[in-house]
Formats: structure tokens, C-alpha cells, sequence
């Protein structure tokens, strides 16, 4: 089933104003659940629109909350006000990106927040400022340490991102668990085995079960050292950021009634304070060719962090967007019940106005 850009956009936006949701988080909420389809994440799309509703009509999530924006020259400090994770992270996003204009480089910690979606979108939001960026998050628990199948981590995602001069950025996106816990939840509702070493049951012991690994846990990507990464970057976020950390945050699937509290963190660099931007991503652009063009047993070249994406991005921009029918009908039974107008549909068109990063 193929539907637009712009269709599905629009879709989210009604749906989540007529489940009460503010006009500003909204928005974010399309924009970011858009951008997960035409960059292919397609476990932080459409699916999840359903449980963020149930999370705000159970009062789990303020829908008019408005973050506030606390400014120590270029360490920022934001209080999400237990509003939409994804209005949460725009609005940090996009200070920090000023704050950065300002001083060359700035920091932010949003706290009191709840699940943004994808981190590459705030990366790459930040970089089309001309900046690098890095942004993290912590969130539900759902990684044991090895050798335990009790989960005492999320599995903070770890994006950066660079602007690479046109319409692509450099765009490293990754949780430091071997895979995301939506994939196993994927996994468990086609009735289908998960690949070895992705996860471990209650005992801690690996199981190719999606129903035991998610009774137990996922496993660290990288073994001990991953292990060690994901300690260091829930230090960073909630443990530093003065949130909720580790098993304090709350679980938004068994209390949706509750706030999760989970803490981002965003970092901006303005490239043009360390050298020219067109300077930068020739230095870039130089860096992948040469590793590009090294010779792989294959015969195709090695990918770049976000070449996949941005190719698909422009591709479906272009063709439209390729959509789950059963998740379709879902979004449209969803909007039926809250009394929401869809867009009428418009087939696979080209996107007239491409969406904002």
C-alpha cells in the first residue's frame, strides 16, 4: 500500500489533534513518525501512533504541555513538563542548534520527557543548521547486563550526525542493543524465530523465542564492551541530566497512565567556528571515497552511516511512501473512533513539499 508523504503527515497530525494532542506536538509527532518511513525505521512509525494515544488519554502524557528552556550560555537545561516526547525533542533540537550559532558549541539535557521516536531525526535536524550533532536518550528498561536476563537499561540509541553538503547528511543511528525491542515485538506477532544473540530469556539464557526474549531481555551489542558503552551513555542522560535513570524510568507499556521520564541529550558543534562548512564537507565527502573505494570480497563498496536512508528518502519522496496495510487500517480505525477527518487518499504521488529534518 502506497501513500505519500504528505498523506501520511497529515494522517498522524488529525489523528493526534482529535485524540487531544496540542497543535504543536502534533506536528512533531507527524513529522518525526513521517520521516521514520521515508528513511526506513519503520518501528517508530504509524505503529506506535496508537499507543501514544492510549498513553495520553490515560493522562501518562500531557498533551498541551510546552517545554521550557532554561539558558546557561551554551549548557541548556529543558523541562519537558511530562509533554509529547516528540514536541520535547524538537523544541531541544532546535535551541540547542541556535544556542550552538551563538556560542560555537552547546549542550541540552531535556528531563521530565517521554518516548521522541528516532534519535537520527534530532541529529540530522541539528546538522541541517551546520552543525555536527550528537543526541541520546534513555528510556523503558529492556537490556540485562551480560550473563542476566533481568533488564536494568534501556538501550540508549546513540545518533550523529554531519551535514554533507545537497540533501544528505552523515547519519550514524544505532541502540547499543544488538537490535531494538520493536523488532522483537515484530518478530512475536508474525509468530517467527529472532536471529541468534539478539536476546536472552528470564534465566539469561539466548533464546531465538520473541516471547521469552521479551520476558527476558535484549543483549548488549558488543558483549562486556557494549555493555560498558550503554552504562556510559545512561550516565550521560539521565544520571547527569538529573532525571530518571536506569530502572527509575517508568515503562510506558504496563503504567501508561504515568510519565516516563526520560532524559535526552543533545550536543551541537557550529562546524564553521572550527573551519569553512564547504571546507568540512569536502573533508567529509574525501574521507568516504577513500574507504569506499577499498576493494570488499563482495565487489560493492562499503556504506557510509545514513547513505541508506537518504536514498530511500529521496526515493520515496519521489514515489511514495510503501505502508503496512494492516497497520493502515489500524491508523484509520484509530481516527474513525476519535472522530478525526483523514486526508483523502492520493495513491503514490511525488511529494510536492518535502518534509522537514
Amino acid at each position: 500500500m502506497i501513500r505519500s508523504a504528505s498523506w501520511l503527515r497529515s494522517a498522524i497530525r488529525a489523528t493526534a489533534m482529535a485524540a487531544g494532542v496540542g497543535p504543536g506536538a502534533a506536528e512533531a509527532m507527524a513529522d518525526v513518525m513521517t520521516e521514520a518511513h521515508l528513511r526506513g525505521v519503520e518501528t517508530h512509525g504509524i505503529r506506535r501512533l496508537g499507543p501514544y494515544v492510549r498513553r495520553v488519554r490515560a493522562g501518562g502524557v500531557d498533551p498541551g504541555a510546552r517545554p521550557r528552556v532554561e539558558a546557561h550560555g551554551p549548557l541548556l537545561l529543558v523541562d519537558g513538563c511530562n509533554g509529547v516526547g516528540h514536541l520535547v525533542g524538537t523544541v531541544t533540537a532546535d535551541a540547542v542548534a541556535a544556542a550552538a550559532a551563538r556560542h560555537g558549541v552547546a549542550v541540552a539535557w531535556a528531563r521530565n520527557s517521554n518516548h521522541f521516536g528516532f534519535a537520527g531525526y534530532y541529529a540530522t535536524r541539528i546538522a541541517s543548521r551546520g552543525h555536527v550533532a550528537l543526541v541520546s536518550s534513555n528510556g523503558q528498561v529492556c537490556v540485562a547486563p551480560p550473563g542476566s536476563g533481568m533488564p536494568v537499561l534501556s538501550n540508549d540509541p546513540l545518533a550523529i550526525a554531519a551535514p554533507m553538503g545537497g540533501d544528505g547528511f552523515f547519519e550514524l543511528d544505532m541502540a547499543l542493543s544488538e537490535t531494538s525491542r520493536a523488532r522483537v515485538v515484530e518478530a512475536a506477532r508474525r509468530g517467527e524465530p529472532i536471529p541468534p544473540g539478539w536476546a536472552v530469556d528470564r534465566g539469561g539464557r539466548p533464546t531465538r523465542d520473541p516471547s521469552k526474549a521479551l520476558a527476558g531481555a535484549l543483549a548488549p551489542f558488543g558483549g562486556p564492551k557494549g555493555f560498558a558503552l550503554l552504562l556510559s551513555v545512561e550516565m550521560l542522560t539521565g544520571v547527569l541530566g538529573g532525571g530518571r535513570y536506569a530502572d527509575q524510568v517508568v515503562s510506558k507499556e504496563s503504567s501508561p497512565d504515568q510519565g516516563e521520564g526520560c532524559v535526552h541529550l543533545m550536543l551541537a558543534i557550529d562546524v564553521a567556528r572550527v573551519m569553512p562548512l564547504e571546507h568540512f564537507q569536502e573533508r567529509l565527502q574525501d574521507m568516504i571515497r577513500r574507504f569506499r573505494e577499498v576493494p570488499t570480497a563482495g565487489g560493492a563498496p562499503a556504506r557510509y552511516p545514513g547513505q541508506r536512508r537518504w536514498e530511500l528518502r529521496r526515493r520515496r519522496l519521489a514515489e511514495g511512501v510503501p505502508l503496512d496495510p494492516g497497520e493502515v487500517r489500524e491508523l484509520e480505525d484509530l481516527a474513525r473512533a476519535l472522530g478525526a477527518d483523514l486526508p483523502p487518499l492520493d495513491g503514490a504521488g511525488p511529494e510536492s513539499q518535502p518534509s522537514t529534518t
